[in-house]
């Protein structure tokens, strides 16, 4: 069984979350949808079977850390300013991370 991470509920996430909800059972999946809106999360799984929905602060490492240990795989569905500690979690935890965006250069992708 696959054990997805979805960071983030967001209108961008929209057709991500539909898709592998309408897939777990198939797949053998697991997901977890964070948003630090639980209302928001829990809409989003509209109670498929597998889906869980979950709420935390995202930039708050302790929060997060339980969730990544979880995860086969992570997508952050976050603003791209926010990956960059999202990604030195999941490279620390040998885990796979799925952005919609680039990892641009910065000082803090260098450190």
């Amino acid at each position: 069984m696959k054990n997805i991470l979805v960071i983030g509920a967001g209108r961008s996430s929209s057709s991500l979350i539909r898709y592998i909800s309408g897939n777990l059972i198939e797949n053998n999946w697991n997901l977890r949808l964070v948003d630090r809106d639980l209302d928001l999360a829990k809409e989003k799984i509209n109670g498929a079977e597998n889906a869980e929905a979950f709420s935390f602060n995202a930039l708050d490492r302790d929060e997060r850390l339980p969730h990544l240990q979880w995860a086969d795989i992570v997508v952050s569905m976050l603003p791209a300013a926010f990956h960059i500690e999202i990604a030195r979690d999941c490279i620390e935890l040998k885990k796979n991370l799925i952005t919609p965006c680039l990892l641009y250069t910065s000082d803090a992708a260098d450190e």
